[in-house]
Order: C-alpha cells, then sequence, then structure tokens
C-alpha cells in the first residue's frame, strides 16, 4: 500500500507527521513576528504555510513550504515554489527535513528562496540564504 492509498484511508503516520511539521513551522515563524495559516492539506495552491507581517507602512508576506520526507528537496522543488510566489506577490521560504541537494541550494539563492532544514526548529532565527 503506498502513501497516498494510507492518505485516503486516513491511517498515514507520515501524513500526520507532515502536517504536524507545518504547524511546526507556523509556530516558528510565529515567534519571529510573523502571523501564519496552514493552508488545507490539499489544493493548498503550493505552498503549506501563508504568513504575513506588518510594519509601518506596508505588509510583507512569505509562503512557505514544507517537506518532512526522507528525501532531499530538488531544485525544480525550488522553483515551483518561486514561481507560486512570484505570482502572489510574495517572498517564499522552504523547510525540509532531510536537506537539500546541491543545486536545489544555488537555486534558492538563485530565486531569492530562504532555507531551512532539520527535523527540530529551535528557538533562534534559521531562516537564511545559502
Amino acid at each position: 500500500m503506498g502513501i497516498f492509498d494510507k492518505i485516503r484511508r486516513g491511517r498515514s503516520d507520515d501524513y500526520s507527521d507532515h502536517r504536524e511539521k507545518e504547524h511546526e513551522v507556523a509556530k516558528k515563524s510565529e515567534k519571529d513576528g510573523w502571523s501564519c495559516d496552514v493552508t488545507p492539506a490539499t489544493r493548498d495552491g503550493g505552498y503549506d504555510v501563508d504568513c504575513r507581517r506588518e510594519s509601518d507602512d506596508s505588509e510583507e508576506r512569505r509562503v512557505v513550504e514544507v517537506k518532512h520526507r526522507k528525501d532531499k528537496v530538488h531544485s525544480s522543488e525550488i522553483d515551483r515554489l518561486a514561481d507560486v510566489a512570484e505570482k502572489e506577490g510574495a517572498g517564499a521560504a522552504y523547510h525540509s527535513t532531510n536537506g537539500y541537494t546541491g543545486p536545489a541550494k544555488k537555486r534558492a539563492e538563485e530565486r531569492g528562496v530562504e532555507i531551512t532544514e532539520g527535523d527540530e526548529l529551535d528557538d533562534e532565527p534559521k531562516w537564511k540564504f545559502w
């Protein structure tokens, strides 16, 4: 039985872990001053967390994609998020529990996508450009 079959039947530990990680990333971003909403589990528009932060005269927005899996994130996934963020008029950030391929790190820098990695998110801001 594949992961999608488990999700359809509502019995996937991997799926619930992924949703928990999305909420963890949202809470971490809120500690950094953002107001965040986790998007619906399906048809999420290409990102998992929608974050906004107001300053004196403007509003800043960042869309965040979260990958909680064994594989590393590839450059095509960075491009997909960067394209969505551009259409939404937002900044982009990516969190991967298992890291990024070398080309993905390079693409994130080129496209201005902030990235974090690792299974645990500590209290210190870790969003950075590689």
